[in-house]
């Protein structure tokens, strides 16, 4: 393995786990809107639009390391919006 494909590994590996700790928080309060004030509605947003942007550059560069984290973080994005989503709603 060259230099360059494991600094993508390893930052790959970093980003799928940064997000982890947000999306087990979020998926524990999900049935306590009180507990989720905390918590941004646009960093969500910011991170599926990065998700999807880095996702659509690692196709143009073929890049299986660079996108890789876009396969979960996306996911867990659009989760954790839903989540927040019905928590804020009126009762």
């Amino acid at each position: 393995m060259e230099l360059v494909d494991l600094l993508g590994m390893v930052a790959s590996i970093v980003s799928l786990i940064v997000w982890w700790p947000q999306a087990a928080a979020v998926w524990r309060a999900r049935r306590d809107s009180s507990q989720l004030t905390g918590l941004s509605m646009q960093t969500q947003v910011l991170l599926l639009l990065a998700a999807v942007l880095w996702g659509g550059y690692a196709v143009a560069i073929g890049s299986v390391w660079v996108g890789a984290p876009s396969l979960v973080n996306a996911p867990i994005a659009v989760g954790t919006l839903v989540v927040l989503g019905r928590g804020r709603r009126p009762a």
